[in-house]
């Protein structure tokens, strides 16, 4: 049996974990970094159905089901080299998530893979290691609130992104703060180089109204009033419940994680109508904007406000 027969199977979680154990990590790591640059090649400036991607997607759920038997014995190199593997493969997410916008069977696969990737870093093992975790779910849920805001009255999807939240408050929200996503890139494995230093705030995009039709520019103009308001008070929400956060920490308690899931997907829906502002989606922008009022409002009995 050839060499790359074997790591196949383990990789694809076909054979046993004895066996595939014989195969050294680094170098199955090191297998799927190659296999992302295969990947990346297939997205290229004709998008096509997308069931190449999806197939790919497929394939790295795979390669990385196939370094859970290896999770518990990872050290410090294991960990470089995983680093190495994870910003490949979140920025493999992201472009072929760019590209496939506008194809919900290719984002809904994208979404799954993030998932799965929430699940494979939050791991107990990877303990040190919790932006990945962060940064899958967090990806995981923006897919889902795309699909959903192209859909809004799929309930499933509804459900769906409620409990993609859930887990990417029980990723974010740790010790009393929170962690942002993002895989840094020095080697720095320590928790602590993760925290958020400050709560951001969402800044409207500058439109050159000029450039609008005039439907165009009613449409902006209400975006507008109603994205500055809103900006505003998520910004205070998020301050206020982290001031909270604090608090409950320092008497042993913490934030619950239905209210740390609504103040991320607060955040998210605010991020998604900027991004929504730049590409002149203003329809989409509006509706991002009120999602994230939703969702503020839930926390109105939390935070006082």
């Amino acid at each position: 049996m050839t060499a790359g027969l074997v790591r196949f199977l383990c990789l694809s979680g076909l054979w046993l974990a004895a066996v595939c154990a014989q195969i050294p990590l680094m170098d199955a790591q090191r297998a799927l970094v190659g296999d992302l640059n295969t990947y990346n090649g297939h997205l290229g400036p004709n998008p096509g159905d997308g069931s190449l991607v999806i197939a790919d997607a497929h394939r790295l759920m795979g390669g990385y089901r196939g370094l859970n038997p290896y999770v518990s014995g990872f050290g410090p190199a294991d960990y470089a080299q995983n680093q190495i593997l994870a910003r490949q493969t979140f920025g493999w997410l992201n472009r072929a998530s760019v590209l496939y916008a506008n194809n919900p069977a290719v984002m809904r696969s994208l979404a799954g893979t993030y998932g799965y990737l929430g699940g494979f870093y939050g791991n107990p093992a990877f303990s040190v290691y919790p932006y990945a975790a962060v940064t899958a779910w967090g990806g995981a849920n923006r897919l889902t609130r795309a699909l959903f805001l192209a859909d809004r009255n799929n309930r499933a999807l509804e459900g769906e992104l409620q409990r993609m939240a859930l887990s990417w408050a029980a990723a974010a929200y740790v010790g009393g703060k929170f962690y942002r996503e993002g895989i840094p890139d020095a080697a720095d494995l320590n928790p602590s180089a993760s925290l958020s230093a400050a709560v951001p705030t969402v800044m409207l995009p500058d439109v050159d109204a000029s450039k609008l039709t005039p439907e165009q520019v009613a449409d902006w103009k209400e975006v507008r009033e109603r994205f500055v308001i809103t900006a505003t008070k998520v910004h205070d929400a998020r301050v206020l419940l982290e001031q909270l956060g604090a608090r409950l920490q320092s008497q042993g308690m913490s934030l619950n994680s239905v209210d740390v899931a609504a103040a991320l997907m607060m955040q998210g829906f605010m991020e998604d109508s900027a991004n929504f502002v730049r590409t002149g989606q203003f329809a989409l922008a509006k509706e991002a904007v009120i999602r994230a009022e939703y969702q503020r409002r839930k926390l109105k009995d939390v935070i006082g406000q």
